[in-house]
């Protein structure tokens, strides 16, 4: 049980949204994204900006799950997030800003993106965007995959 703060915010609510959002960037890049389907709310969509091979509307917890496992595969286990520079904790979003290093195809990726997190009413995840700093590099690393 959450207990809400004067002014309507929800302190404790934050804090396991944030959680779910660490535990969700913590898979990615793995193969085994199967625990993903348990943070996501039925409806929850994902958002990858850009006109690359792996950008796109995900529309199902289904189709998220397959785009992760695609991820995974194409650049063969290798993203790593090298730091988290700043997370940002509202009542129902949590954003942050993330430096992520990538290879494939004989390529190193190394940017910065934003992941912008919407939550439900039970604090599942109800939707995903993902931003990147530099939108041209992505799409060079990406769209040679």
């Amino acid at each position: 049980m959450t207990t809400a703060e004067p002014g309507g915010t929800n302190r404790d609510g934050g804090a396991a949204r944030l959680r779910t959002a660490e535990h969700f960037l913590a898979l990615l890049g793995r193969s085994d994204v199967e625990p993903v389907l348990d943070l996501l709310s039925p409806s929850a969509t994902y958002h990858v900006s850009g006109t690359h091979a792996l950008s796109g509307t995900f529309s199902t917890p289904e189709d998220i799950l397959s785009h992760l496992r695609d991820l995974a595969t194409r650049t063969k286990g290798t993203m790593e997030a090298t730091k988290w520079d700043d997370w940002l904790i509202g009542d129902y979003h949590v954003a942050c800003i993330g430096r992520l290093h990538m290879q494939a195809n004989g390529q190193i990726y190394k940017g910065r993106h934003v992941f912008f997190f919407a939550f439900d009413s039970n604090d599942q995840i109800d939707a995903i965007t993902v931003f990147y700093e530099d939108p041209a590099a992505a799409m060079r690393f990406f769209y040679k995959m």
